[in-house]
């Protein structure tokens, strides 16, 4: 059982974040949250860079809260087919995650908002029992102060999650991604965005006619034992994982002609140098086209994997072995290249072709999957693993290589219904995972929908490899 004192602390966080404001809640449409910017379609700046209301009322108030399960089934395949074998103590096996969430704005003052995103997670697993201290988990994903100083110049400080890029199924440039994803129950990318712990930092962004500059600064927060920044029970910031590191971005955007504003930025991580690209162009009422591009200086991602092992001498000898050099640093590239087709009958197709420079060559991971075949030990396969867990907490794929499809289809042939499918392929070795997600929008307050994902490959690929066969989610959404 949870610790009273925990308890008692998580309920009086979660009251105090949302009971306050109850009564003043309404069904504002999402879009009120998003923060001024210029974008490629905008058709001038004038519209975001109206006149200050001084007047204006400061009683500007927006809250929705939101109550949501998922109850997803994994069936996992057996050890004799799997290059990696783990003890697992069934073939199948389910959890469920029930969430309260409150997302607000609120005018503090003329210029000066409050904005929040908030989660509380209650988490019940198959064969375990229900403990608060590891069961229990409030997300504090966003909370910031957002001031407008001008018309044209605006200041954010806090919790913040900054998203970058314009690609759908792998975004180089979203430098702030590492990390912060601590709930992975779906392979699209764009839903994980949304679902993540933003950074702490402090952000100003300046407007002009046809183009903005903005700059961001997030502080390294080293961990703490039991507290309540980084790692405490139940209510920690995770601090940790979003600011485990030192990071500065600059982002120009300017526009060059109509319909296409390039954006350039610059990104440094703890003094290591970073320079993205992305643009993107309208081509037809149905064709857009689209890309990312990064380069930076950085260990590919089995030598980062093996580095901290590798220093303290823990490195299996096997491994040790095959893996001998540590390449170092050296510039590496990441690109998205893709397109999205629209057609009339509501179905948006997205293409994408991805490299990562520092992903697994073919050399590398036929290595990788024939040490797996002769490790015998937990240590030994955890050490193999970590290049895997290390790529997922990056947001990169694990190959060099990958095709991204996906495919959306609103009211699919009767209203309120909302088709969606993905597929994400390597192309080295043809492995791939699927997945299908059918919504049915039941009122404009309740949704529920049902989400399928297969992992296919023979053992010895990159998606094959994995450990489960298929997962199925059965996600219920209430408004209110």
């Amino acid at each position: 059982m949870m610790k009273n004192s925990n308890f008692k602390k998580l309920i009086i966080l979660y009251c105090f974040a949302t009971t306050s404001v109850w009564a003043a809640s309404n069904e504002d449409d999402d879009l009120s949250f998003l923060p001024p910017t210029v974008t490629a379609n905008a058709e001038n700046v004038e519209s975001e860079t109206k006149p200050v209301d001084v007047f204006k009322s400061i009683e500007k108030k927006q809250f929705k809260f939101t109550l949501d399960n998922t109850l997803q089934s994994t069936n996992l395949k057996d050890q004799t087919d799997l290059v990696f074998k783990l003890p697992v103590l069934s073939s199948t096996s389910w959890t469920n995650l029930t969430r309260v969430g409150m997302r607000s704005e609120t005018a503090l003052s003329a210029v000066i908002d409050l904005k929040t995103d908030i989660l509380l997670n209650a988490y019940t697993r198959e064969g375990e029992s229900f403990n608060g201290s590891d069961d229990l988990r409030l997300d504090i994903k966003e909370a910031y102060l957002s001031w407008q100083k001008s018309p044209t110049v605006f200041f954010d400080v806090g919790r913040i999650n900054i998203k970058n890029g314009v690609a759908t199924g792998f975004n180089p440039t979203d430098y702030f991604k590492v990390g912060t994803v601590l709930d992975r129950n779906t392979e699209d990318v764009s839903q994980l965005r949304d679902a993540r712990l933003g950074a702490l930092l402090v952000q100003a962004q300046t407007l002009w006619q046809g183009g903005s500059l903005s700059v961001a600064v997030a502080p390294k927060v080293n961990p703490k034992t039991n507290s309540w920044t980084t790692n405490k029970e139940v209510t920690g910031l995770n601090l940790h994982k979003s600011n485990d590191r030192s990071r500065a971005l600059l982002k120009l955007t300017q526009e060059i002609s109509d319909g296409f504003s390039p954006e350039l930025l610059y990104y440094n991580e703890a003094g290591h140098h970073n320079v993205g690209l992305n643009l993107s162009k309208v081509i037809n009422k149905k064709w857009f086209a689209y890309g990312e591009w990064n380069i930076g200086k950085h260990r590919n991602l089995m030598d980062e994997a093996l580095l901290d092992t590798r220093k303290s001498a823990q490195l299996s000898p096997m491994i040790a072995q095959t893996f001998a050099v540590d390449k170092g640093k050296s510039y590496q590239q990441q690109v998205a290249i893709g397109a999205s087709y629209s057609s009339e009958s509501n179905i948006t197709t997205k293409v994408e072709y991805h490299f990562n420079q520092a992903g697994l060559s073919k050399k590398q991971a036929d290595n990788w999957f024939a040490l797996g075949l002769k490790a015998r030990n937990p240590a030994e396969i955890g050490q193999l693993l970590s290049v895997r867990s290390l790529a997922q907490a990056r947001g990169e794929p694990l190959g060099k290589h990958s095709l991204f499809i996906r495919s959306s289809w609103a009211d699919a042939g009767m209203d309120d219904v909302d088709l969606t499918g993905l597929l994400l392929m390597d192309l080295n070795d043809k492995s791939f995972i699927a997945q299908a997600q059918a919504a049915y929008e039941l009122n404009n307050k309740s949704e529920v929908s049902l989400r399928i994902a297969k992992y296919q490959g023979n053992k010895k690929s990159l998606y094959g490899s994995l450990g489960q066969d298929y997962t199925a989610s059965l996600l219920l959404k209430y408004d209110f």
